[in-house]
């Protein structure tokens, strides 16, 4: 009887110790690649650390439970690798690792399919290597669809979510290449939803199509007409950027001409506005400072207080370490608010402020940090940014 319990007690331990993940051991990467490609089946790679707390969890929580193995066994070679050390680095270049644990799903050729970044418990570490063998889901396989076009609108949208949490620092040139190759109509909701809220960089067809069309842009984007101001203009400033960039440098009339073709009234400011942007790059500071200040001392160009803020806040820095604080809290100070925009001092209070932030004057900082949150008109975000700069302070 005793024998019988010793033996039952060794199989049922040795289910549980060896129930999970059974990792590929001692196989250089081009072997476990050959294998892949010999049993058509993809890698699991396990990238980890050994200073990386949740690495330790999926090794020790999730990597050893039954439900894991008994799939990732049958589905993959698995293989866990110290990304910092030995071949881990050379693949850790390779597959652009950036964060751990991170984890991979290459095909049998060395090509990525999919990853995930940061632990998971099991039931969504399960549903990660389902989505793997799904060609329909895997990432990397949808990045090289979109690339070609080849993605629904639909089907492209979702995957820029997933881009966008993943960081992908390809995601701006896929865009451009699936507006470039697809056939899908441009004036359709969901394509229009790519260009509207994720495309940068338009070309002249793609922006003069949402200009003259821009009432059925907003029907089908459901838009307000503010909505499609506030995101076209930003198209419009990015589209006259890459018309007027020649040999390296910017040629501003083009810069003006280009946006007056879609809104006149706004070309000379937003020029202007660039020649502060421009000459801070180029580290032209005087032309930096000359163009700053006729933003907010030519009435004419009818800045507004939120791009007083924005500027100020934008170039505060460029003006401490130049010792024109004083310089420029006296402009701010003397700037007149538009006609529309005279409830909104707190702006004025907020460009003050940042100046005072970057001078480390925490006295001055407390007093217009008092001035906006006691402002009755500030909005509430304004207030909750104030609060999260003096909680830095």
């Amino acid at each position: 009887m005793k024998k019988l319990i010793v033996s039952a007690l060794i199989v049922l331990f040795s289910t549980t110790v060896f129930a999970g993940i059974d990792f590929v051991q001692n196989k250089k990467w081009k072997e476990i690649i050959a294998l892949a490609k010999k049993e058509n089946k993809l890698i699991f790679l396990d990238g980890y650390a050994t200073w990386c707390g949740p690495c330790q969890y999926m090794e020790s929580d999730i990597f050893t439970l039954n439900s894991i193995g008994t799939y990732f066994n049958q589905k993959f070679i698995n293989v866990r690798l110290n990304m910092e050390e030995g071949e881990g680095l050379v693949l850790a270049e390779q597959f652009d690792l950036t964060a751990y644990p991170t984890l991979y799903f290459i095909n049998g050729d060395g090509e990525l399919v999919h990853k995930y970044i940061g632990a998971l418990d099991e039931e969504a570490f399960l549903e990660l290597g389902k989505t793997a063998v799904d060609p329909q889901k895997q990432y990397f396989t949808l990045k090289r669809l979109a690339s070609g076009g080849q993605l629904s609108p639909a089907a492209f949208h979702d995957w820029i979510h997933t881009a966008d949490d993943m960081e992908d620092e390809e995601l701006d040139s896929v865009i451009v290449k699936y507006l470039t190759h697809s056939r899908y109509p441009l004036m359709e909701a969901e394509m229009l939803t790519v260009i509207m809220d994720h495309a940068q960089v338009l070309n002249k067809d793609q922006i003069t199509t949402l200009f003259t069309n821009r009432k059925k842009v907003e029907e089908l984007t459901e838009k307000t007409p503010e909505d499609f101001d506030a995101l076209f203009l930003k198209k419009v400033l990015l589209f006259a950027m890459d018309q007027s960039y020649k040999s390296d440098e910017l040629d501003f009339d083009i810069y003006k001409k280009t946006i007056a073709r879609f809104y006149p009234q706004k070309a000379l400011l937003e020029t202007q506005k660039m020649k502060v942007r421009y000459y801070a790059n180029i580290e032209q500071t005087e032309d930096a400072f000359k163009a700053l200040t006729t933003c907010i001392e030519n009435a004419s160009l009818q800045l507004s207080a939120f791009e007083l803020a924005s500027l100020i806040t934008d170039f505060s820095e460029m003006i401490v370490e130049n010792n024109r604080s004083d310089e420029y809290i006296r402009k701010v100070k003397a700037y007149k608010l538009l006609p529309k925009e005279k409830d909104m001092e707190y702006y004025k209070d907020f460009a003050l402020m940042i100046i005072y932030v970057t001078k480390e004057d925490s006295a001055k900082v407390a007093e217009m940090s008092a001035r906006i949150i006691d402002n009755a008109n500030t909005p509430e975000y304004l207030a909750a940014l104030v609060n999260r700069l003096n909680a830095k302070e």
